[in-house]
């Protein structure tokens, strides 16, 4: 799964081309390629093997393409004069109200245990990790793009996956090396690619 998040940037990239939100570069694509290459060698190799779970692998496979899909959504569709911090807390709200939802539906519960503080502490300490977390989030969505958004995802596949192995004694999976080396040289080349854009934007203007 931490590495499945790994496929937002390629998606939004591709994505943003479609969409002429960002100019075609060579060290992007190439590193589109190389880390689209690595995703499908780790595929690949979980998809063989004898224990597969092919629906829910496909299931999981939507996840980075949703997550494509809202990145380019925000660039396209920001409102014209909007700030970050004013659209951060609707987002906020609309999440919360969808919570609402599910805890109303069987099965379901909203309900706080209340013989000791640590759930409620727990909560409250979520609550301003998550307010942070929306706000940092619109704010790289509007100085930095759709794709150097998407990158967020690399983050959380090396915290992962070394989580994973060292700290969950999950056996790593085959091709991980070659895989991880692939996918890092193409965030790698994304990223370059992105800094020397953002670096085009401010530099300042000679007369």
């Amino acid at each position: 799964m931490a590495l499945i998040i790994t496929l937002p940037p390629l998606l939004t990239y591709l994505g943003a081309l479609a969409c002429n939100v960002e100019r075609f570069q060579i060290s992007r694509a190439a590193g589109v390629m190389s880390a689209l290459v690595g995703a499908m060698l780790l595929a690949w190799h979980k998809l063989s093997a004898p224990d597969a779970h092919y629906l829910w692998i496909l299931l999981a496979l939507i996840g980075p393409v949703l997550l494509a899909i809202g990145n380019l959504y925000r660039t396209l569709r920001w409102p014209e004069g909007v700030s970050s911090d004013a659209l951060a807390p609707g987002m906020l709200i609309a999440a919360a109200v969808l919570l609402l939802i599910v805890g109303f539906m069987p099965g379901f519960t909203l309900s706080v245990p209340t013989d000791r503080y640590l759930p409620t502490l727990l909560i409250a300490v979520q609550a301003v990790v998550f307010a942070a977390q929306f706000l940092l989030l619109f704010l790289l969505q509007k100085s930095g793009g759709p794709v150097f958004l998407s990158l967020l995802g690399s983050v959380g596949a090396i915290v992962g996956v070394p989580v994973a192995i060292f700290l969950q004694g999950e056996t790593a999976p085959e091709g991980l090396l070659l895989g991880t080396l692939l996918i890092g040289t193409g965030v790698a080349l994304l990223n370059i690619g992105n800094i020397k854009r953002m670096a085009r934007r401010g530099r300042p203007l000679r007369h």
